[in-house]
């Protein structure tokens, strides 16, 4: 299972980005998601065998509160496949 963050940290076009901007892989923390899908994972993984969800927060928000809970609604999906 993937579970995908909705929000980036940088959320609003008007957050203060980090000086020196990262590159590549960093950069999935920043910005907000729109692609809610296999993102290359069906590269290496059966996609017939992956489920995909999404949530609200960012990488570290999810950690917390009705996120974390959400959040762990999700993982006992996943290990329940």
């Amino acid at each position: 299972m993937a579970i995908w963050c909705e929000d980036g940290v940088c959320k609003e076009p008007t957050d203060p980005r980090p000086d020196p901007y990262p590159t590549g892989h960093a950069l999935f923390l920043l910005d907000n998601r729109t692609d809610f899908g296999p993102n290359r994972w069906d590269e290496y993984l059966d996609i017939d065998k992956m489920k995909f969800r999404h949530m609200p927060g960012n990488h570290f928000s999810m950690m917390h509160g009705d996120l974390a809970k959400q959040l762990g609604g999700f993982m006992k999906e996943g290990i329940n496949m």
